[in-house]
């Protein structure tokens, strides 16, 4: 009889092991407006790598916020790229130019609870980037939506359309990257199809993790899917936080309704959203 004892004691110590092993977090609704922070002066430097062993740096800078009352409804950031890499940071951002230095300038707009960017890539001829609805307004886990675009400006629909659908997760253990280590990170699962007309096709799925007060702090970028081989990998290396007090703020006054059942919402942001 004591051997079947000492199995059930095993067996209770390994599913107590295991229980104590599964990490819990509860997401904290307070941090909805905050994964996308833009104010005046704040800048983030991120370092590329890619698999060949080559790598880039890029620098965000914050040069101006438009202001309604103490609503931020549109934000310019100039990026800087520089380094030897193939500057593929997302497979839509074409490699126009060979040289190791790029400037990109980003305007940043809140339309309809989502916010869109807009790219103006300088050099000898300037090329105009323009992605609607990549990031809601606020963010809670398992908001689903998806967005479409064309990666150059006003042109025709059989060169390459760009299909995107998107996830966020509550990331229960800590993002450890260069520039620090980050809790209550919101991941962006984002799986990416292009296609033409030609027959050409191609898939990428994105994993972006952002930190509260922070912004993008990590991104992983994988080939042909979700188990695909890793082609690129985007890590925060330092943060520069502005003076300024206001993050990314609502453009309009109704309440938000989480979508997700697993979110108790005792108090609410500002700012209606629905998923698409």
């Amino acid at each position: 009889m004591r051997h079947w004892i000492h199995w059930l004691v095993g067996l209770a110590l390994a599913l107590f092991q295991l229980a104590g092993c599964q990490k819990t977090v509860r997401f904290n609704p307070a941090l909805a407006g905050h994964f996308f922070p833009l104010r005046n002066g704040s800048s983030w430097t991120y370092q590329v790598t890619y698999p060949n062993g080559s790598h880039e740096t890029i620098t965000d800078r914050v040069l101006n916020t438009n202001q309604t009352g103490m609503r931020s409804t549109e934000a310019l950031v100039v990026s800087d790229y520089s380094g030897h890499g193939t500057r593929a940071v997302r497979a839509d951002l074409p490699q126009t130019y060979p040289g190791e230095r790029t400037e990109v300038e980003t305007r940043y707009l809140i339309e309809g609870g989502y916010i869109s960017r807009v790219a103006s890539l300088g050099g000898p001829t300037r090329i105009r980037l323009e992605e609607h609805d990549f990031l809601p307004q606020f963010l809670w886990p398992d908001r689903r939506w998806s967005n479409t675009l064309s990666p150059f400006e006003h042109s025709p629909a059989d060169i390459l359309q760009i299909a995107q659908n998107h996830r966020s997760f509550l990331e229960a253990d800590l993002v450890d990257v260069p520039g620090g280590r980050f809790a209550e990170c919101m991941r962006i699962e984002t799986d990416a199809s292009y296609r033409s007309p030609a027959g050409l096709a191609d898939k990428r799925y994105f994993i972006d993790w952002y930190a509260p007060d922070v912004g993008l702090v990590k991104t992983l970028v994988l080939s042909g899917g979700q188990d695909g081989r890793e082609v690129a990998r985007i890590e925060l290396v330092r943060f520069a936080k502005s003076k300024a007090t206001a993050p990314i703020q609502p453009s309009n006054s109704s309440s938000i309704v989480p979508l997700s059942s697993k979110i108790i919402t005792p108090t609410a942001p500002a700012g209606a959203l629905t998923d698409k």
